[in-house]
């Protein structure tokens, strides 16, 4: 468990580098080409088509696209990580008799392994 809760702490951290780089664009001390300067920008979701951010060319927006990869990496890893947490504890109750002394590091890379492939399914 505790190689768990490090990744999510870890996440932590992700999702703090990803805010310090929209940071700028969302202040507007960086512009996006094709986009009102006055206009806040966000990153986020919406179903309405004129308050989506429209960006011609990424790779001058490099920084701002890495941001928003980086904070929906972090909000999938937040949702998933009670499913996480629970198959850990399942299999602590599982091998309750000596869970605690014995290493079986195979359950660690399994759940890391799940959990990586569930976020690329989300």
């Amino acid at each position: 468990m505790s190689i768990l809760v490090l990744i999510f702490a870890g996440q932590w951290f992700e999702v703090v580098v990803a805010n310090l780089l929209s940071w700028p664009y969302e202040t507007g001390y960086w512009t996006i080409k094709g986009i009102d300067p006055s206009k806040p920008i966000k990153q986020w979701w919406t179903d309405d088509p004129t308050k989506l951010i429209h960006i011609t060319d990424w790779t001058s927006n490099f920084w701002f696209f890495i941001s928003g990869f980086i904070k929906i990496h972090y909000f999938t890893s937040m949702a998933t990580v009670l499913l996480i947490i629970s198959v850990e504890r399942s299999f602590a109750c599982f091998f309750i008799t000596d869970y605690e002394r014995k290493s079986r590091i195979w359950i660690a890379v399994l759940i890391i392994t799940l959990f990586a492939k569930m976020q690329v399914c989300i």
